[in-house]
């Protein structure tokens, strides 16, 4: 019997020396880390940083987080923040939000609030912290912007996984959902100023797969971020009043920027649609009438006429149907 409280004793030690170890290793390299950079130029101030959990958890506390890179052009902070993982596992991280949160870009500043925000993240079992996958979810999300403006989503799930298909490229499959999204009303205004559509989007959803020159890592966040290649869209689906969307297609990211490539809408009362981009603006009138007449025609072909495949293509910075340009193409920056 004593043998045995003796080996017990040995083992609640050893493992009390262990998640000492640990943790004390953890905090140093939080701190090292925060440390170098600012040595990089970036702003990376805190007012404590603490790690606890004992004995199966490494749990970091940090208050009054600030963060930003100047040469990207991104700031970010929050009044606390959590990153939770368990001892025997410390490659996969639990991430939480609590409070309100400001990200800044380089011409906008969001302050963040949310009932509920918390990530998941795995990184590959080596130095450099490859991402492997990464998960996120928030309810009751209220975003302002520092001019006024005011946006809500009832719920947010998003999942960004290293792809399991793509492999000769850095590659990563992307999953993001919005439900009883309300916009700003200055963004209503200008894309809808006639008011043809109800305040709230009930569904917005998106799933498609990224390349990227370099894969995402602890490197690739402290130093250059990698640059987006191509985008290849399964599916689109945007749910507005009476109005329904469904696009799936492939862009190459240009230098510039800008995508090119081809896009397939499949929309169903696409007359709504014209009226609404020929009140906002983004057709002139003359031209959505041409373009009602064309797509009516196609319409008619189809057998359906209140549903319609509508071709976009991008090239050289602007989109077109047709022959007939309606805008910009997509920008990702360069």
């Amino acid at each position: 019997m004593r043998a045995l409280a003796t080996l017990v004793f040995l083992a609640v030690l050893g493992w009390g020396a262990y998640w000492w170890t640990g943790s004390t290793a953890q905090k140093k390299a939080l701190d090292l880390w925060l440390e170098d950079r600012r040595a990089a130029g970036w702003v990376a101030q805190t007012d404590s940083l603490k790690v606890i959990g004992f004995p199966n958890r490494f749990d970091t506390v940090i208050k009054n987080l600030e963060l930003a890179d100047p040469s990207q052009g991104w700031a970010w902070s929050a009044p606390e923040f959590w990153i939770l993982a368990l001892s025997y596992k410390p490659n996969h991280i639990i991430v939480a939000f609590p409070g309100r949160q400001v990200v800044s870009g380089l011409n906008e500043r969001i302050a963040i609030e949310s009932e509920l925000a918390r990530a998941s993240i795995v990184f590959k079992p080596e130095t450099s912290l490859a991402l492997d996958r990464l998960q996120l979810e928030a309810k009751s999300s209220v975003f302002e912007g520092a001019n006024g403006w005011r946006a809500t989503a009832g719920e947010i799930s998003a999942a960004y996984f290293a792809s399991q298909t793509i492999t000769d490229v850095p590659a990563y499959d992307l999953f993001v959902r919005f439900d009883d999204l309300t916009p700003a009303r200055s963004w209503r205004k200008q894309v809808d100023p006639a008011g043809l559509l109800p305040e709230t989007i009930p569904l917005v959803k998106l799933d498609a797969t990224l390349t990227y020159d370099k894969q995402w890592d602890r490197f690739s966040v402290e130093n250059e971020n990698p640059r987006l290649q191509t985008i290849k869209l399964r599916e689109l689906t945007f749910n507005w009043g009476t109005l329904e969307l469904r696009g799936a297609g492939d862009m190459t990211i240009e230098a510039t920027g800008f995508a090119s490539g081809r896009v397939t809408l499949q929309a169903r009362n696409w007359r709504k649609l014209l009226e609404v981009a020929e009140t906002s603006g983004t057709l002139a009138p003359d031209i959505a009438k041409n373009v009602e007449k064309a797509l009516g025609l196609i319409a008619g072909i189809s057998g359906n006429p209140e549903s319609i495949e509508i071709p976009l293509r991008f090239k050289n910075g602007k989109a077109y149907i047709g022959p007939v340009s309606i805008g910009y193409a997509p920008y990702f920056g360069r």
